[in-house]
């Protein structure tokens, strides 16, 4: 009697390469989920001490058989205790450009993520992981962890999982809103959480591994009114979306931070000098709502050659990890 067909492969890395970073461990630990991990860990840049920074750069290869679905799964964590820094994986198929898929900041031996390759991916698979933050001055060399990194190739047609039930409120504190939601699929192979401000656009904010029913979100605003649906995912697709959940973010606090700035040009250059008070240790610069740099113990921040022409820019020094922030300063050129 002929045995049936395998209705899905897992496969797992059957390479890897260290571009930046020093490695502890074999890819081959990332073959099974049994505690056993490969850990890399940032190395620091040349140059003079101030200007120094930390970064990585690893890569995973593998070979992806012709399937009907395909879904990377990842068990990683890192020891990342400043929320600035994160580590962002990305997939590249046959030499092609690398697609960011997710991003993770601390974390445990628990964290589990997941992401659904385009149908009919096969071929050479190659899976990235980077540092992100590589401002002056961020000099800690962390170190990620991964125990279990493969792809679940599906052979058969499958059915996309049930919707999750409505997010619920777990918890609001300032900088974070914790929600949760029922788990109503026993095939589902990960969960994206998206998230939108009134009125705007959806995101995705996190892709979850299975059975995963609670996120919590660190990168909320003072007193902003979000948006939270979640859907399930496996080989076969995605399921329809949750109910909403609308939720206010509690006031974040700001302490006495005053900040200056001098604006000026150099050879048509802009440039922005920045000076604060009040705030001790880690800090984050942010232009105009994202973050540009992060300075530890310092009072001083030079924003060099950003532009040239005319252009106005909004400052703000905020404080790491509450995210308190100072005044906002208007710069225009």
């Amino acid at each position: 009697m002929t045995p049936a067909a395998p209705t899905s492969q897992q496969v797992v890395a059957d390479s890897d390469f260290s571009l930046a970073g020093t490695v502890s461990g074999s890819y081959i630990a990332t073959h099974a989920d049994d505690g056993v991990t490969q850990a890399l860990t940032e190395i620091e840049s040349g140059g003079r001490p101030n200007r120094r920074y930390s970064y990585l750069e690893h890569r995973w290869t593998f070979s992806l058989p012709p399937s009907i679905g395909a879904t990377i799964h990842a068990n990683a964590w890192s020891d990342a205790a400043d929320s600035s820094e994160g580590f962002e994986f990305s997939y590249s198929l046959n030499g092609g450009a690398y697609v960011s898929m997710f991003s993770l900041a601390g974390g445990s031996q628990d964290s589990t993520f997941s992401y659904l390759l385009p149908s009919g991916a096969s071929g050479t698979l190659s899976i990235r992981v980077i540092d992100t933050d590589q401002t002056q001055g961020a000099r800690v060399r962390d170190t990620i962890y991964v125990d279990h990194l493969y792809v679940e190739a599906s052979f058969e047609e499958v059915t996309p999982p049930a919707a999750p039930g409505t997010p619920s409120l777990v918890s609001s504190v300032p900088g974070a809103i914790e929600i949760a939601w029922t788990d109503n699929s026993e095939e589902e192979t990960g969960y994206k959480v998206e998230r939108a401000l009134v009125g705007g656009q959806y995101g995705v904010i996190a892709n979850l591994g299975a059975n995963s029913t609670t996120f919590r979100d660190d990168t909320v605003l003072s007193e902003t009114q979000y948006r939270y649906r979640v859907r399930a995912v496996n080989a076969g697709g995605y399921s329809d979306y949750s109910g909403e959940l609308v939720v206010t973010s509690e006031t974040i606090v700001s302490p006495a931070i005053v900040l200056q700035a001098n604006g000026y040009k150099t050879k048509g250059w802009q440039n922005v000098d920045l000076t604060w008070s009040g705030a001790s240790g880690s800090v984050y610069i942010v232009r105009n709502g994202q973050t540009i740099a992060t300075e530890l113990n310092s009072s001083t921040y030079s924003d060099t050659k950003i532009s040239k022409g005319g252009a106005v820019y909004d400052y703000q020094v905020c404080l790491m990890p509450s995210g308190a922030c100072s005044n906002v300063i208007t710069v225009a050129f």
